[in-house]
């Protein structure tokens, strides 16, 4: 399904080659990192989530999506400075994706409908976090759900309901300070900006599961940004930012760098190098024919396809 528009029939599929410029570069495609989510402290996707809610996935799927990466969705919503709607590359057309608002929206509805967080598999490793801020309950929320038992030496305001939510993934709050029973101690720093504090707590939850694992942690490498350049705006239908509406502020995002199943690869390509796959799976790259023409990358809106 189409996150934008509803795929035609190829009608410049029949004559899009005549006369076109041939080349040995064949197209490749190439996921890219979208701007709000390269902006954004704690990395969540955004993309990933305004995609969900724009093909007709439920609201949980999208807050699952976010709270991958982010616990406190509704925090985030309300006290974040948005360098992600800073970054978003349609700002070029008709105004930022209004990311908090969506945001908020989907952590709101998880509360109201009282969404909790599976439990994993218990380890034996137990670890004791030093702090009640945002920090040490992002930390200890990562930890938990990567099975760890994870103690709070601080405090929180366990009446939050997104901090009880991490609760229930059996991390303890306690007074004091910790014994010598623990395999691990985090001493949580907290920052002015509670994004960057959550975005602190998760990549000290990540480098200490490597140290109890006896393994060094290696951060995956980044894929490139997508520039504006390679976005295609006159593609997108104009639609002003509308934040009381989830769904429809969602269907403004324009997938920067990911493929949305807009069909244009396979519309403008006349040497069969595009093959249609059934029930939404999107397109699949059949090179055999392929004459390097490059209007697949050229009409791709998102910046999706690189000649290579």
């Amino acid at each position: 399904m189409a996150l934008f528009k509803a795929v035609k029939k190829p009608v410049i599929r029949q004559a899009a080659s005549d006369g076109s410029t041939t080349s040995a570069l064949r197209p490749r495609y190439s996921p890219k990192t979208a701007p709000c989510a390269a902006a954004c402290p704690i990395g969540c996707d955004v993309r990933g989530a305004m995609s969900a809610l724009a093909e007709g996935q439920s609201l949980e799927s999208a807050w699952r999506i976010l709270t991958a990466r982010n616990p406190f969705p509704v925090m985030t919503g309300r006290l974040c400075d948005g360098p992600c709607e800073a970054q978003c590359h349609r700002v070029a057309k008709d105004g930022a994706v209004s990311i908090r608002a969506v945001e908020l929206s989907l952590g709101e509805y998880a509360i109201a409908q009282d969404l909790q967080f599976p439990r994993p598999k218990q380890l034996s490793a137990r670890v004791a976090i030093l702090g009640g801020g945002y920090a040490a309950l992002s930390a200890a929320y990562h930890l938990a759900r990567r099975g760890y038992g994870c103690t709070v030496f601080g405090a929180p305001d366990a009446a939050d309901p997104e901090i009880r939510r991490i609760l229930c993934l059996g991390v303890e709050l306690r007074p004091g300070a910790p014994d010598a029973s623990f395999d691990a101690t985090i001493d949580a720093v907290e920052d002015a900006s509670p994004a960057r504090a959550v975005a602190w707590g998760l990549s000290e939850a990540e480098s200490s599961d490597a140290r109890l694992r006896g393994v060094t942690f290696q951060k995956p490498a980044p894929r490139p940004p997508v520039p504006l350049d390679r976005i295609k705006l006159s593609w997108y239908p104009a639609a002003a930012p509308a934040p009381g509406d989830t769904v429809a502020e969602a269907r403004r995002c324009m997938s920067c760098g990911m493929c949305m199943a807009c069909g244009n690869c396979w519309m403008y390509c006349s040497h069969s190098g595009f093959e249609k796959l059934p029930n939404g799976r999107r397109y699949r790259l059949t090179l055999d024919a392929c004459n390097g023409c490059k209007k697949c990358a050229d009409e791709c809106p998102s910046g999706y396809i690189d000649m290579v």
